[in-house]
C-alpha cells in the first residue's frame, strides 16, 4: 500500500514540476541542471528546499517526524549537511540545556527556511568535504546504494551550502575543526549567540558523555560489515581516502571545496572581529 501512495507521490511531484519550471523556481532549475543532476535528484532538490512540498513527501514515505522540523515554539535550530558534526552538538546542548527546545536536523534548506519564517537561532556545523562527503557515501553504500547514486550527496553538498553561504548573516557558522580540535571554544561561541550560560568545566563533561555514547554504537552505519567500523576506526579512515581519489577530480567535487573555501573565509573573518 505505501509503495502505491509513493508511486502516486511521485506522479504529482512531477507534475507539480512542470507547471514550477515555468514560474518561480525557474532559476533554481537553472542552477540544479548546471550542476549535472539527473531530473530525479533535481526533484529531491527541489523537494527538500521546499518545506510544503518536503513534509508532504517525506510524510507520505512514513518518515515524518513533527520534532524534526522547526516550529513557534522551538528555541534552536542545529543544521549542516550530513556527517558534519550535527548531530554531536545537538546532543551536546541537550545534555548541556535541557530546557530548551532543538529541533532535530533534516538536512534541508526547507528547515533553514522554517526557522527564518519564525526568526529563530540557526546553527550551522560546516565541514570539510574531503572529510564529510566520503563519510556520506560510505553511509550511503552501506544502505544498499551504489557508489554511483552515493555521488548524488557531492551534488547536494554544494547545493546546500551555497545556500548557506547566500545566507550566511542569518546564522552561526561553526567551523567542524574547532569542535574536534578545541569544544569548549565552539560551544562558547554558541552561548554567546544564544545567549546561554557557559561553563567549560560543563562543555567538557556534557561532551565526554556524547563521545561515549557515539563510541558505544554498534552499527555506526548500518550493515554488517561497513557498519561495525566504530568511530574514528582506521578502517573507516581508509575507506574515507578510497572514496576521496574516486571523486576529488571530478567538476562538482572541485565545487565543494569551493563553496567550503568561501565559508571558512568567512567564518575567520568573523573570529577575527
Amino acid at each position: 500500500m505505501m509503495n502505491k501512495y509513493i508511486k502516486i507521490l511521485d506522479t504529482r511531484v512531477k507534475e507539480i514540476i512542470s507547471l514550477l519550471r515555468a514560474t518561480i523556481f525557474d532559476s533554481v532549475f537553472i542552477q540544479i541542471k548546471n550542476m549535472g543532476i539527473s531530473k530525479m535528484g533535481s526533484i529531491v532538490l527541489l523537494m527538500k528546499s521546499n518545506p510544503f512540498l518536503y513534509k508532504k513527501y517525506i510524510f507520505l514515505t512514513g518518515k515524518f517526524r513533527p520534532q524534526n522540523f522547526p516550529t513557534e515554539k522551538t528555541d534552536l535550530v542545529v543544521a549542516g549537511h550530513e556527517r558534519s558534526g550535527n548531530t554531536f552538538v545537538k546532543k551536546t546542548l541537550r545534555v548541556l540545556y535541557p530546557h530548551i527546545e532543538i529541533a532535530n536536523q533534516t538536512h534541508s534548506i526547507a528547515s533553514l527556511k522554517i526557522a527564518e519564517r519564525y526568526n529563530l537561532n540557526v546553527l550551522v556545523t560546516i565541514r570539510d568535504p574531503k572529510e564529510s562527503i566520503p563519510s556520506s557515501i560510505i553511509r550511503h553504500i552501506a544502505r544498499g546504494k551504489s557508489f554511483e547514486s552515493s555521488k548524488f550527496y557531492i551534488r547536494e553538498y554544494v547545493y546546500y551550502y551555497e545556500y548557506i553561504l547566500r545566507n550566511s548573516d542569518k546564522y552561526l557558522l561553526l567551523d567542524f575543526n574547532i569542535l574536534k580540535d578545541d569544544t569548549p571554544k565552539l560551544f562558547a561561541q554558541i552561548s554567546q549567540y544564544c545567549d546561554l550560560k557557559y561553563e567549560k568545566k560543563a562543555v567538557l563533561e556534557a561532551s565526554g558523555i556524547v563521545v561515549q555514547e557515539i563510541k558505544s554504537r554498534k552499527n555506526n552505519y548500518g550493515s554488517e560489515d561497513i557498519g561495525k567500523y566504530g568511530w574514528n576506526d582506521e578502517r573507516k579512515d581508509d575507506l574515507k581516502k578510497e572514496i576521496l581519489e574516486k571523486i576529488e577530480n571530478e567538476k562538482v567535487f572541485g565545487d565543494a571545496i569551493r563553496v567550503y573555501n568561501a565559508l571558512q573565509k568567512i567564518m575567520t573573518e568573523i573570529r577575527k572581529s
